[in-house]
C-alpha cells in the first residue's frame, strides 16, 4: 500500500487498511482535508476560465466518491445553482473564493 511504504520512508510504523476505513486515523485527515470550509449553502465566485458559462453559484448538494485499498483515492463533486437557474457539477478547482 503506497501510504505504508510512505509511513515506512520518514521512520513511521507501516499504516494499517484500517486507518484507510471510515473513522481510521488516515481516512479522517484526508476527509478533513479535501474541502474543509466548503458547505452546502456556500455562495461561490468561480474561476475566470468558466465565466461564459456561470460567475456565480450555491452550493446545493456534495457528492463524494471514494475507492478504499491499495491506490485509493477520495474525491469531492459539489452540485451548485448558477445565477443562470442551471444545476452544474464542479470540482474544489473551478472555486476562486467562497463569499
Amino acid at each position: 500500500m503506497i501510504f505504508d511504504s510512505i509511513a515506512t520512508s520518514f521512520g513511521y510504523p507501516a499504516l494499517q487498511l484500517n486507518n484507510m476505513r471510515e473513522g481510521g486515523f488516515v481516512y479522517e485527515y484526508l476527509n478533513s482535508r479535501m474541502h474543509p470550509h466548503l458547505k452546502i449553502g456556500d455562495i461561490l465566485k468561480l474561476k475566470k476560465l468558466y465565466e461564459d458559462s456561470a460567475q456565480f453559484g450555491i452550493i446545493v448538494d456534495i457528492h463524494k466518491a471514494e475507492s478504499l485499498g491499495e491506490g485509493g483515492w477520495i474525491s469531492f463533486d459539489f452540485l451548485i445553482l448558477n445565477e443562470n437557474g442551471k444545476l452544474v457539477h464542479i470540482t474544489e478547482t473551478c472555486i476562486e473564493k467562497v463569499l
